[in-house]
């Protein structure tokens, strides 16, 4: 799990032009190894949306390119 501290992640979610790092509406956010890779999971809060939520990656904490996009 030490590899996840070195290897940063940006979730970046659309609740209403917030993100991860100042969302209330994220509920849980979980990061497990699995196979080589990594597996990032989260919950939002009831009465939220699920609408365009970006994933990003670092390999220093201030370059980041998109990885993932939902829906």
């Amino acid at each position: 799990m030490k590899k996840v501290a070195i290897v940063l992640i940006l979730i970046v979610l659309a609740f209403q032009d917030s993100t991860a790092q100042d969302s209330e509406a994220l509920a849980r956010f979980n990061v497990s190894e699995s196979e080589g890779g990594y597996v990032i999971s989260w919950t939002i809060k009831a009465g939220y949306s699920c609408y365009n939520v970006e994933v990003e990656h670092s390999t220093d904490g201030i370059h980041y390119s998109k990885i993932f996009t939902y829906p």
